[in-house]
């Protein structure tokens, strides 16, 4: 059923209600973030490492690996007694085992 004002000119079908406040919703959406993104002198990158200091992500690079299931659980429990992050549970478990290692850097 068409709804609308009395005037039945000004009819308006639902479907197209819903398509109209949808479309105005995604263009404000898109200004937003964008404008949000292109802040002039503002230093953040999607996807990259912080420049602060103080957050888990500074200094650190981005990478994948496969990791056995068990392993993985084993690593989640000790992130969560120990209310640690996973990158800072990862983090400590690989300075905990390279401890005392000797390594050499690779040529590239």
């Amino acid at each position: 059923m068409p709804l609308g004002k009395e005037n039945p000119s000004e009819l308006i079908e639902p479907e197209k209600m819903l398509a109209n406040t949808t479309r105005k919703a995604r263009k404000a959406d898109k200004a937003n973030i964008t404008d949000n993104v292109n802040n002039v002198g503002s230093t953040y990158k999607p996807g990259h490492p912080s420049a602060n200091p103080e957050t888990a992500t500074y200094n650190t690079t981005k990478k994948t690996f496969y990791v056995r299931e068990n392993l993985f659980e084993k690593l989640s429990n000790f992130a969560w007694w120990e209310r640690l992050s996973i990158t800072d549970a990862i983090n400590k478990v690989l300075e905990d085992g390279l401890k005392g290692k000797k390594t050499k850097k690779r040529e590239k």
